[in-house]
């Protein structure tokens, strides 16, 4: 598309001759291939827009070394603007990164956490399935908050958590220390297994303290009316189980 640009603009010069000038359709088609493919393909475009401008000079009998220094001058701009596009596009993609990750702990934020409740509610209400969500609380870090700190104490819950999971299940942090688990197509005694896997790794070395991971669980059968809901059901568990006796302990039901 970017070169069908170049090109359009190349016929619209030679056909009105020296009198219209629209390089500025150049720049268009490189800033569209460097935004929609990469810089390279932008460079690509750039020479393609010199050597138009070459050729278009020379097809209306301007002096040939004056028509090479066009061209190199369109050139030089146009590849300056596939620079800048290219800055761009790639700035705009890190803070979209961003937006949806934690930048601490590499795991998915909040948003992202609900856009993809959001999709996994609208699959469940298509067609029969489940769908768990896991909360967690964890008291048990002291060593590794009071040795390393409070974000190296965040780091090993990630670390520790994403190596028992699978690449479909989606472990987010939402807050301060609160975690949530997302587990598509998975029932009961499935996440059951998953979630005591996370408890036993994260208790199995700490600083020679047990780590204390209270977790609660919610396996739907049928959709949920909201991310709310679905959020609320769980965290209502967890502090359940806090209730409960905490240390690796698990509140859980299922709905529907």
């Amino acid at each position: 598309m970017g070169f069908v640009v170049i090109g359009l603009g190349f016929v619209i010069d030679v056909t009105t001759g020296r009198d219209l000038s629209l390089s500025i359709v150049y720049v268009a088609g490189v800033g569209l291939m460097t935004w929609t493919g990469s810089l390279r393909v932008g460079v690509l475009g750039a020479v393609g827009g010199g050597t138009a401008v070459v050729i278009d000079g020379l097809s209306n009998s301007v002096v040939t070394g004056t028509a090479l220094t066009n061209g190199v001058t369109a050139f030089v701009l146009l590849l300056a603007t596939a620079a800048v596009m290219d800055r761009l596009h790639s700035m705009m993609v890190r803070e979209a990164s961003r937006a949806r990750f934690d930048p601490l702990t590499g795991l998915s934020n909040r948003r992202a956490c609900e856009e993809r409740c959001a999709v996994e509610i609208a699959r469940l209400q298509r067609r029969s399935g489940s769908l768990s969500v896991a909360f967690f609380d964890f008291d048990g870090l002291k060593q590794v908050n009071d040795v390393k700190g409070h974000a190296a104490a965040l780091i090993h819950i990630a670390t520790s958590a994403q190596a028992v999971l699978r690449p479909t299940d989606l472990l987010s942090r939402v807050g301060g220390d609160e975690f949530v688990l997302l587990l598509p197509d998975t029932d009961y005694d499935e996440a059951t297994t998953v979630v005591r896997r996370i408890q036993g790794r994260l208790a199995e070395a700490n600083g020679g303290e047990p780590a204390s991971v209270t977790a609660g669980l919610v396996t739907w059968h049928s959709p949920p009316q909201s991310i709310e809901q679905l959020f609320v059901e769980a965290d209502a568990l967890m502090y359940s189980a806090k209730r409960g006796g905490g240390d690796r302990h698990l509140e859980s039901q299922v709905i529907g």
